[in-house]
C-alpha cells in the first residue's frame, strides 16, 4: 500500500514537474484514500509492536518495581483502547453498508465511500486482534502463567 502510495505521488510529481501533457487526475484521489487506509493499517502496527496507546510514564515512573500494579495498569489501557476500536468497527460497518452505492469519489468511477470505509474497517480489524493480543499477555503477567497454552495446540 505504501509503496503505491509512493509511486503515484512520484507520478504526480514528475508530470507537473517536466509538464508532460499526460491526464492523470485519478492519481491524487487514489493517493489520498491508500494514506487515510495506511495510516489505520499503521495503528494496526503500532498496536502489534505494543507502542500505540500506552501510560509509560505513570508505568515507568509512579508504578516502578511494582510488577503487579504495571500489570493491572496494562490491562485497563488495553481494555479502554479495545472498547474504543469496538465502537469504531461497529460505526465503520455500518458506514460501510451506507456508502457501498455512493457516486465517484474524486473522479474515480469506480471508488465509493463503501470501499474507503471497508479499507479502514480492516485496519480497526487488525488493531483489535493485536489488542487482543496485549490483552493476554498483560492478564499473563498479572497471574504468572500462560493462559494461551490451552489456546494453541499441545497446551493443557
Amino acid at each position: 500500500m505504501f509503496t503505491l502510495l509512493i509511486i503515484l505521488v512520484s507520478l504526480q510529481v514528475v508530470l507537473r514537474t517536466f509538464n508532460i501533457p499526460i491526464t492523470a487526475t485519478w492519481t491524487e484521489p487514489i493517493a489520498r484514500y491508500l494514506f487515510i487506509v495506511g495510516t489505520y493499517f499503521g495503528a494496526a502496527v503500532a498496536s502489534r509492536n505494543n507502542e500505540h496507546v500506552r501510560l509509560t510514564l505513570v508505568r515507568q515512573k509512579v508504578l516502578a518495581g511494582r510488577k503487579r500494579a504495571q500489570s493491572v495498569l496494562d490491562i485497563v489501557t488495553v481494555l479502554s483502547v479495545l472498547v474504543f476500536v469496538v465502537v469504531a468497527i461497529w460505526t465503520l460497518y455500518l458506514a460501510t453498508i451506507h456508502g457501498w452505492d455512493t457516486k465517484a469519489l474524486g473522479g474515480v468511477t469506480t471508488l465509493t465511500a463503501g470501499h474507503i470505509y471497508l479499507g479502514i474497517l480492516l485496519g480497526f480489524g487488525l488493531m483489535a486482534v493485536f489488542e487482543i493480543q496485549n490483552l493476554l499477555a498483560a492478564l499473563e503477567n498479572l497471574l504468572g502463567r500462560d493462559i494461551t497454552a490451552r489456546f494453541t495446540r499441545g497446551g493443557k
